[in-house]
C-alpha cells in the first residue's frame, strides 16, 4: 500500500477500492475506480467566479475545472490552496475535485446502505462503512458531478427538512398492551431541572449499548445527530431531548438505546443517561395533565407517573421527518 507524500497525496490508485478525502473538517470516501488520477495542486489557477469552479488546471487533455469538495458538500471552504486534486471522467468530460488531504487508500471494505432518513435528505452518499473505528460516508461521484455542473436542484444541505408529520395518537384510557415498558432518562439536564421520564415497550427494545462511532450528515434535520453502524446495518442516531423541546444533546460517549419503530420496524437509536426500571403497561392509566401530544408531534402518548410526566416517543414520526 502506498504512503502519502509530503503533500498528503497518494502516489497511485491501481487495485485499490477507496480513497479517503478530508474536507470541511470531515473524512469521506470516494471509489478509487472512479478516479482517473491524483495530482498536486500547484498547477491549479484559482477562479474568483463564485458560481463556477474554484479553479482550473491544465492537463494533456485540456483545461479542466477544479471543484472544492467542501463546496460540493454544501460546507464553507476550508482551504485557500489546492493541496490534492483528483481528476475524474464524467458525463461532462474530465473534471476534478480538490480536497484538503487525500490521506489514505484502503482495500476491500464492505459498504452498508444508509437508512432512508439519511439518504433522503442528503443525496451525495447512499452508503457508509467503518474505517479505523470511525463511520465514514461513501460519496457518489455521479451525484457530485451533478452538483458541480449545476444539474442538481440545490447543493447538498440546502434543502430544508419537511415538517414533522403528526404522531398516531393513543386512545384515552389505559395504555395499550399487556407487556412491560422500559423507562429511561436522557443525558445531562436538557430540560433545565424539569423532571421527565421516557418510556418504550420492551417489544421495541433491541439493545442498550455503549458509545458507537457516528458520522454526521451535512444538511440533515436538526434532530438527526448522524448515523452509526450497529450489527452490520446503518442506524440513525436521534436527539430525543431536542425533539421534546429541550436543549441539544451534548453527551459524547453516552450509552445508546437501540429500538425498533412500532409500525415500520426500522431501527433507531438515541443517547440515554440511565434506564430507570420497568413498569407494567396496564398500570399506566392516568394521562398527563399537560397536552404533550398537541405540543410535541413526536410524542405518541403521555402519562403521569407519581407526578412526573412519562412520555412515549413515536419513532416512526422521527424516522419519517426529513426522510423519503
Amino acid at each position: 500500500m502506498p504512503s502519502p507524500n509530503d503533500a498528503g497525496v497518494e502516489t497511485r490508485t491501481a487495485g485499490l477500492q477507496w480513497l479517503r478525502c478530508s474536507a470541511a473538517g470531515g473524512h469521506y470516501l470516494l471509489p478509487a475506480h472512479r478516479i482517473a488520477g491524483i495530482h498536486r495542486g500547484e498547477s491549479v489557477r484559482p477562479s474568483w467566479d463564485a458560481g463556477g469552479p474554484a479553479g482550473w488546471m491544465e492537463t494533456p487533455q485540456g483545461r479542466v475545472p477544479v471543484h472544492r469538495l467542501s463546496r460540493l458538500l454544501g460546507q464553507p471552504d476550508d482551504e485557500t490552496l489546492f493541496p490534492a486534486v483528483m481528476t475524474l471522467e464524467g458525463s461532462q468530460g474530465t473534471w476534478a475535485i480538490s480536497a484538503s488531504r487525500v490521506s489514505r487508500v484502503t482495500a476491500s471494505v464492505e459498504a452498508i446502505p444508509l437508512p432512508p432518513i439519511a439518504a433522503g435528505v442528503w443525496r451525495l452518499a447512499s452508503e457508509a462503512m467503518v474505517m479505523d473505528g470511525a463511520v465514514e460516508l461513501c460519496l457518489d461521484t455521479g451525484r457530485l458531478e451533478d452538483v458541480a455542473f449545476g444539474h442538481a436542484a440545490k447543493p447538498a444541505g440546502a434543502e430544508p427538512a419537511p415538517a414533522v408529520p403528526p404522531a398516531t395518537p393513543v386512545a384515552a384510557g389505559k395504555a395499550s398492551g399487556t407487556g412491560r415498558i422500559l423507562t429511561f432518562t436522557l443525558p445531562g439536564d436538557p430540560f433545565r431541572g424539569a423532571l421527565l421520564t421516557l418510556a418504550v415497550s420492551f417489544t421495541q427494545v433491541l439493545e442498550l449499548t455503549g458509545a458507537l462511532p457516528m458520522a454526521e450528515i451535512p444538511g440533515a434535520p436538526e434532530h438527526l445527530l448522524g448515523v452509526t453502524i450497529w450489527r452490520g446495518r446503518t442506524v440513525p442516531v436521534v436527539d430525543l431531548a431536542y425533539c421534546l423541546g429541550g436543549e441539544r444533546a451534548n453527551a459524547p460517549g453516552a450509552r445508546l438505546l437501540v429500538a425498533r419503530a412500532a409500525r415500520s420496524a426500522m431501527p433507531i437509536c438515541f443517547p440515554v443517561d440511565e434506564t430507570s426500571g420497568t413498569v407494567a403497561a396496564a398500570a399506566l392509566c392516568e394521562r398527563a395533565s399537560e397536552p404533550w401530544q398537541a405540543r410535541v408531534p413526536c410524542v405518541r402518548a403521555a402519562f403521569d407517573a407519581s407526578g412526573v410526566p412519562m412520555l412515549v416517543p413515536d419513532f416512526d414520526t422521527l424516522l419519517r421527518a426529513g426522510g423519503s
